[in-house]
């Protein structure tokens, strides 16, 4: 397991990276990974668990190959369940126990050379529909988004998103693929069928990743699938693909999606399961 991705967040200093961390429970040694790291703390994805405030030793294997040994406390715990319910993966917070050792101070430091780049036009601000049953998720998403300037508003069923839907039409839709009343899909119908919603741009999530949950997704006119659970990074980038680019649009086909995330294979198969006839027309967006 190595680096996988980088990213600072301004407001903590952290840095998202995949990092293998190891620590002692009771004599077994158990290997995990982190989630993000910053100068006062680290997450790391486990499902072994301490008390808040037990202190232990971790031992990150930095992305260049070094070991760093930190000491540290068990600031937050966040176990499976609710991890699940909010999106993200079960683990622990770590708030660091002395002075930072230099690797990860290094670490930190040699990310941001590498974003020292000219800052991107502001991103619009957007209205976003989050259709969920899980209130812990609408403040989580609230906490992530809400500082960039975007408004949420919320559902818990798939009747009441349709309502705000048509009240006040929103920029982006997140539908949760289990809602209770009315499923995705036949909300998904719903808002292609209405003129004034068949070009509103959706992100289906759902815990299932699979070709088959994607493409039910897309036939139905979704612009994205996001799988739980996701980081708040993620979201975030998740958000400004599904983002209005401010010109008219056409309504949305049947059928789109991007086949990086969909097999052309699982595609085909589900025309000749479909037994549908016609041209199939793949653009490669510049």
């Amino acid at each position: 397991m190595g680096s996988v991705m980088r990213v600072i967040v301004e407001r903590s200093r952290r840095v998202v990276v995949r990092c293998p961390v190891e620590f002692w429970r009771g004599s077994a040694l158990v290997h995990a990974e982190t989630e993000d790291i910053s100068e006062h703390g680290a997450f790391v994805r486990s499902e072994e668990f301490f008390p808040r405030g037990h202190v232990l030793d971790l031992q990150f294997r930095m992305p260049d190959g070094t070991y760093a040994r930190q000491r540290a406390s068990v600031a937050h715990v966040l176990p499976q369940g609710i991890a699940k319910t909010i999106g993200r993966q079960a683990g622990m917070g770590f708030e660091f126990y002395g002075p930072t050792c230099e690797q990860i101070l290094s670490l930190l430091h040699g990310a941001e050379k590498e974003l020292d780049v000219p800052a991107p036009p502001e991103p619009r601000k957007l209205s976003i529909l989050v259709a969920d049953a899980s209130l812990p998720l609408f403040e989580r998403l609230a906490t992530i988004l809400e500082p960039a300037g975007h408004r949420i508003l919320t559902a818990t069923t798939g009747r009441r998103a349709l309502e705000i839907c048509r009240a006040s039409r929103p920029d982006v839709a997140l539908i949760d693929v289990d809602l209770e009343d009315m499923s995705a899909w036949e909300l998904l119908d719903e808002l292609s069928h209405d003129p004034a919603l068949a070009t509103l741009h959706v992100g289906v999530m759902g815990q299932a990743g699979d070709d088959i949950s994607r493409l039910r997704a897309y036939r139905r006119g979704a612009t994205d699938f996001i799988q739980k659970p996701f980081t708040d990074e993620e979201i975030a980038v998740r958000i400004g693909r599904l983002a209005p680019s401010g010109e008219v649009e056409a309504p949305r086909p049947a059928l789109t999606g991007d086949l990086a995330a969909l097999s052309l294979a699982t595609l085909l198969s589900m025309f000749d399961f479909d037994h549908k006839s016609g041209t199939l027309c793949i653009e490669r967006k510049s």
